[in-house]
């Protein structure tokens, strides 16, 4: 458990109830007061770890619970971006969607609900290693394109791209000495095209 919801006569009853629930200090806790307990109410809090590892984790796993999704969750900060990976097997598609569609929504969700209490955190999410997956195919469709580009001296468009993915083909061929790349279209779903930097000489 990473976070519990307590009533008490007082927010402090609350309080330590909440601590008492989890086996963590005041130090160690995030708190976040529901109800102060006046107009003759009970008091409520909410208590959680401090750390944005077991908020982030809780977060996840209460959006999963309303899905009554059981997943497994990975969380690891590389460089200051926490990288969440959710494996849910046979849900795993299902919290993908169409192209990464279902994926992104709910990573915007989760970024929304930390904001205002880890604002300074910055959330990458994945499902099943999708994107990690999508990045290796990324890379390697581009080095091809780029080959062949070079081969026939003609221009190649990728299919409709997310930014994101844009910005891995851009990235991958950006050193690229023979070929350079642009963006055309309209929309979220906006077209790359590599093209080669001079004309093939028949």
């Amino acid at each position: 458990m990473n976070y519990t919801e307590e009533e008490g006569k007082t927010v402090e009853e609350a309080i330590k109830k909440s601590l008492d629930k989890l086996g963590i200090s005041f130090d160690e806790a995030y708190i976040e007061v529901l109800n102060d307990g006046k107009n003759e109410q009970s008091a409520r809090v909410g208590v959680g770890y401090k750390n944005a590892d077991g908020m982030i984790r809780n977060v996840v796993e209460t959006v999963l619970s309303k899905m009554d999704i059981r997943a497994s969750i990975d969380i690891r900060d590389e460089d200051g971006i926490y990288i969440v990976n959710v494996r849910a097997k046979k849900y795993n598609g299902l919290l993908i969607g169409k192209d990464g569609g279902t994926l992104l929504a709910f990573q915007h969700i989760l970024r929304r609900i930390l904001q205002r209490k880890l604002p300074e955190v910055k959330i990458d999410m994945d499902i099943g290693n999708y994107r990690a997956k999508r990045y290796n195919k990324l890379v390697r469709l581009s080095r091809e394109l780029s080959g062949k580009v070079k081969e026939t001296g003609k221009e190649v468009k990728f299919e409709p791209l997310r930014a994101y993915e844009r910005w891995i083909v851009h990235t991958t061929l950006n050193d690229d000495p023979d070929v350079f790349t642009y963006t055309t279209g309209n929309g979220e779903f906006r077209t790359i095209v590599v093209a080669p930097r001079k004309k093939k000489i028949a």
